[in-house]
């Protein structure tokens, strides 16, 4: 198993990959002023909660504003046996088209 460290210019390439799934660490309040199309909500300070979760046969990919919340979730699920990614250096320099409002 292994990790997987996406820079910022390629998530848009790999949003189109099925086998990988977007996962927002932030909070609920800044998921809802804008995050990747398609990335689900599961904010760090509940991961107690979703640690265990099952993206299915998906490889999950973490993000957060600046990476280290998300790298630190990556890690988690990598201890698990499982594959995993982060986006390095978070998403604040994402500039692509898939981000919604």
């Amino acid at each position: 198993m292994g990790m997987y460290f996406i820079p910022v210019w390629e998530v848009d390439y790999y949003l189109g990959r099925p086998e990988f799934v977007f996962i927002d660490v932030r909070s609920y309040a800044e998921y809802s002023l804008g995050h990747l199309l398609g990335a689900g909500n599961f904010p760090l300070e509940r991961i107690e909660s979703w640690r265990t979760e099952r993206f299915g046969e998906k490889i999950p990919i973490f993000y957060c504003e600046r990476g280290s919340k998300s790298l630190r979730a990556a890690m988690e699920i990598s201890a698990q046996g499982r594959n995993a990614g982060n986006i390095s250096g978070g998403i604040c320099c994402y500039q692509g088209r898939n981000w919604v409002r």
